[in-house]
């Protein structure tokens, strides 16, 4: 759950939380990211941490998120390989390729 609650790696420079819990009219947003994330990422790359979750209006802007970022709807998760052997640049490019795949936009 703490990964759900994460907002941006920019927290501190932004002089926000590391925390938020999204609006309760946002949580139903980010079931889809999860089902995708268990059915098609971890079986693929294998076991990833979230680093960013929801966003407020503020802390988006101040982490260069676009002003329609999925971040500030809770639609997206900015994701690590826990595999220390896998390097995220290449978990990206496995996990845009899934996305293509199952139809879903990578933006």
């Amino acid at each position: 759950m703490w990964q759900l609650i994460r907002t941006s790696s920019s927290w501190s420079e932004c002089g926000a939380q590391p925390f938020e819990v999204p609006p309760a009219d946002k949580w139903g947003r980010i079931v889809k990211t999860l089902k995708f994330v268990r059915d098609e990422v971890i079986p693929s790359v294998g076991e990833v941490e979230t680093l960013s979750a929801y966003r407020n209006g503020e802390l988006n802007a101040c982490s260069n998120g676009a002003p329609k970022s999925a971040h500030r709807e809770f639609f997206a998760l900015d994701v690590t390989p826990v595999n220390q052997q896998l390097e995220r640049s290449t978990m990206i490019r496995s996990v845009c390729r899934l996305m293509r795949a199952t139809g879903r936009p990578t933006t």
